[in-house]
């Protein structure tokens, strides 16, 4: 076999080793180093797996719902409804409405990268500057048709006068999801901190809190954005799309699916659901506040199973979220296709066959086998960063010192390769002096992530106390 034909064989036995993963019309992202399937953060949170059981349901009903954005471009929302769309402006001069449009795709688009198909738009508003806000809950509140979630991605400014609207809003048991911010070590904004809001960090492909995302003690989530989700922006190019801005609808969109069967679901009961179905990060060992990473799928089975104890009793729907500990009714796949693939009996691997092992993982993330299985089954499909997040996820659970020693030596790869967003970056806390060294050289050459980045991080280190977590 000549060397051309060598070639076109490895990439159709590439193609058709990776055929089980939906791809759509995406490519694989590569992020440091790592190869990253393009709807990893739906896939995460089991997005999909939740749009497929919501189909099979007949108790299923359309949920109202708004944007406040900085403008939208309509010809590439999906407006169900048909309703006016606020542009964007600079100032008088229209403007392509990118930042609104990818989050209106993340929460009802088309395909894989978005979180919802039940989901109709009764506001798209542009918020900015925030005194923008107060016409547009007023607005809201002279709507026939209400939205139950309001989805915001952009800060308030320190407006105090948001934080009253937003309490006025909460008290309708619409739920208002806001965006935690993107200028971490700084703190947040007090005023958004202290709202009666659902508050979003984002995290990275790897599992750990993205490096800009702004920590709160009162964070309710982790999402899954970093730099890298799927989207379609204001001039209809699929392309990435993330941070806190991304995160955001991820869960305004869970929530909201959670409410198609489950109307009167408030804000505080969804947080605490929210955190009650969670998967654990790393922080659960090391941080004041525990935040943990967002499970759609268990979120929205524990929210079906009360709905069946419950149907709509208030006292008891609130009971149950409040007693809530896990799943009653667990179903587990043999998963017998996934295993003969990973030890190598056999080169079939199916989408199906995937998609009931994320099952059996989603509803029960703790369990390091389904973990161990899904790591396996993404590095022989040659999505090694996939993989890379399942084994951390088992050292979460089982060996956090293990997966501190991983972060370390990614944090050291970072400095060196220039990868300034890297999350293993975000807590220095975690690291240790062979990553204070390094700095010192780059400090001195200007190599890698350069003189000045080099000294922030060094600066960051010297502010912070090192932890060294313990083996479980």
């Amino acid at each position: 076999m000549n060397i051309k034909a060598l070639t076109l064989f490895t990439v159709l036995l590439s193609t058709s080793a990776q055929a089980f993963i939906p791809m759509e019309d995406r490519e694989a992202l590569q992020v440091e180093g790592m190869s990253l399937t393009p709807f990893w953060a739906t896939e995460y949170i089991g997005a999909d797996l939740v749009k497929e059981d919501m189909a099979l349901r007949s108790d299923v009903k359309r949920v109202p719902f708004s944007i406040y954005d900085i403008g939208f471009e309509k010809e590439f929302i999906n407006n169900p409804l048909n309703i006016n769309v606020d542009i964007a402006k600079n100032r008088s001069r229209k403007v392509t409405a990118h930042h609104g449009t990818n989050v209106a795709n993340i929460i009802n688009g088309e395909g894989l990268q978005s979180v919802s198909t039940i989901i109709d738009y009764v506001q798209l508003k542009n918020v900015a500057p925030a005194i923008y806000f107060s016409s547009a809950v007023k607005e809201l509140m002279s709507l026939e048709n209400k939205p139950m979630v309001i989805s915001n991605s952009v800060g308030w400014s320190g407006a105090k006068l948001v934080a009253d609207l937003a309490q006025k809003v909460d008290q309708e048991r619409i739920v208002w999801v806001l965006a935690a911010g993107n200028e971490y070590p700084e703190a947040m904004d007090p005023i958004e901190n202290e709202a009666a809001v659902v508050l979003v960090g984002s995290y990275s492909p790897f599992g750990q809190q993205t490096v800009y995302s702004q920590e709160s003690s009162k964070l309710a989530i982790l999402a899954p954005a970093d730099e890298y989700m799927a989207a379609t922006d204001g001039k209809g190019v699929k392309g990435t799309f993330g941070a806190t801005s991304g995160a955001t609808p991820l869960v305004s969109a869970t929530i909201a699916n959670a409410k198609s069967i489950m109307p009167s679901l408030n804000r505080e009961q969804s947080v605490t659901l929210i955190k009650k179905t969670a998967i654990r990060s790393l922080s659960f060992y090391y941080r004041e506040n525990k935040t943990a990473l967002l499970n759609s799928y268990k979120f929205f089975n524990a929210v079906s199973e009360i709905k069946e104890t419950c149907g709509d009793d208030l006292a008891c729907i609130d009971k149950e979220i409040n007693n809530f500990q896990d799943l009653k009714h667990k179903k587990f796949h043999k998963n017998t296709i996934a295993k003969e693939y990973c030890s190598g009996a056999s080169s079939v691997m199916t989408t199906k066959a995937l998609n009931n092992l994320r099952r059996d993982f989603l509803q029960s993330p703790e369990d390091t086998k389904l973990a161990d299985l899904l790591s396996c089954v993404y590095k022989k499909a040659g999505y090694d960063l996939n993989a890379d997040y399942y084994e951390n996820i088992k050292l979460t659970y089982t060996n956090p010192r293990a997966l501190q020693e991983k972060i370390k030596v990614r944090a050291n790869q970072a400095i060196l390769n220039d990868y300034q967003n890297s999350s293993a970056l975000r807590d220095v806390e975690l690291l240790d002096e062979k990553f204070s060294n390094l700095l010192l050289e780059i400090s001195s050459s200007d190599a890698g992530i350069g003189r000045a980045w080099a000294k922030i991080f060094q600066e960051r280190v010297e502010q912070t106390s090192r932890v060294n977590l313990k083996a479980l």
